[in-house]
């Protein structure tokens, strides 16, 4: 196995881990099936729920290309492929992790 399948099979892992962990708490501390709740209640608007996944998407690739500009304006020379991993890094960080600064800091690492 090379370097980078290895690291993408401990990627998986991490991030399967990581769900793991959280559904577990959610379990432990009796919020999980709050949780499954919400989903149903969510599976009955589908319309609504696929409007909101779309305007989601849109606004995720909105400002994927914002932080394109940005970069290319302050010289740095990014693919759009690499910003885009960048911006979806920063917006895990910034959901789950961090905060509101936290993928921002991500990024700039």
């Amino acid at each position: 196995m090379n370097k980078q399948r290895l690291a993408t099979f401990l990627q998986l892992l991490l991030g399967l881990g990581l769900l793991a962990y959280i559904f577990h708490r959610l379990d432990q501390q009796g919020e999980l099936a709050s949780l499954r709740q919400a989903f149903h209640d969510a599976a009955g608007h589908g319309r609504l729920l696929l409007l909101g996944v779309s305007a989601t998407g849109v606004c995720l690739c909105i400002g994927t290309v914002r932080w394109f500009l940005v970069l290319r304006a302050q010289g740095f020379a990014l693919s759009i492929r690499q910003v885009v991993e960048l911006y979806f890094i920063g917006q895990f960080f910034n959901v789950f992790l961090l905060g509101a600064t936290g993928g921002d800091v991500v990024k700039a690492v």
